[in-house]
This record gives C-alpha cells, sequence and structure tokens, in this order.
C-alpha cells in the first residue's frame, strides 16, 4: 500500500476538462483513524509489534515526504490498553501510548496518562466509545 501511495505523488491528473485536470497529485498531510493494532486475541499480533511496524513503516521511513501526519486511536488500541474486550489476559497500550505520544511530541515514551483508566478493566459492558471519550477529555 506504501508503494502504490507514493507513486501516486507526481502523477498528473488526466486532461478531461475535471477538477484538477492537468495537475499533479500532491499530498499535504496524512491522517490515520486507527486502528494501529488488533484486538488482544489469540494468534493476533501484540500492539507493541503493531504500533513498531506502523512506526517504522509511516511515521520513520516517511513514504509521502516530509508532510504532517495526524494520528487517532481506534477502539482496539483503546481497549488492548485498558484490557476491555480482552481474549488473552494481558494489556498493551502500545499503540495507544504511540498516538499519545507521537501526537504531544515528547522527549520520552509516556504512558502514565492511562493509570487513571485501570477501573476501566473491571466494567465489563463500558462502551469503546465512552471510554474514547473519557480517555481524550482528560489529556
Amino acid at each position: 500500500m506504501l508503494a502504490k501511495m507514493a507513486a501516486l505523488a507526481g502523477t498528473t491528473l488526466p486532461s478531461d476538462g475535471k477538477v484538477g485536470a492537468g495537475q499533479p497529485i500532491t499530498f499535504n498531510s496524512m491522517i490515520v483513524t486507527g486502528d494501529f493494532a488488533n484486538r488482544n486475541e489469540s494468534g493476533a499480533p501484540v500492539a507493541s509489534t503493531s504500533w513498531a511496524q506502523f512506526k517504522a513503516d509511516y511515521l520513520d521511513a516517511k513514504p509521502l515526504g516530509n508532510i504532517p501526519v495526524y494520528l487517532t486511536p481506534g477502539n482496539h488500541d483503546v481497549s488492548n490498553a485498558i484490557g476491555l474486550k480482552n481474549k488473552v489476559g494481558t494489556i498493551d497500550n502500545a499503540a495507544l501510548a504511540g498516538v499519545y505520544n507521537y501526537n504531544n511530541n515528547p522527549t520520552t515514551a509516556d504512558s502514565s496518562f492511562l493509570k487513571g483508566f485501570a477501573n476501566y478493566q473491571a466494567v465489563t459492558n463500558a462502551s469503546t466509545t465512552s471510554v474514547v471519550s473519557a480517555l481524550w477529555a482528560t489529556v
């Protein structure tokens, strides 16, 4: 997918009288809306592995050049971080902490903002949407 995206940059749109006709395709930003990780289930890569791959491929390699990248966590990124609907009994906050750290650009990795959400592990019927809303209200 990255190769296809990069190949589009500079491609000229057809001169057909439509919007952007004859103009090169350019990217001025990239928006990624999660999920960076799969749900914590047996057989799925853990969030820390998925986040590391995304970071290396998209954020570090910059396949579309030096453009701004905007990230938001997905529902699995949040549920993995707090243990909601966890199938394997582990908590992996790497993707959610990675998004937070990338967006806030700290000098060192920080997952301390997640400590207040440990109580959600005991909640069996909390929706991920309410957790995301509560989480981002504190940041």
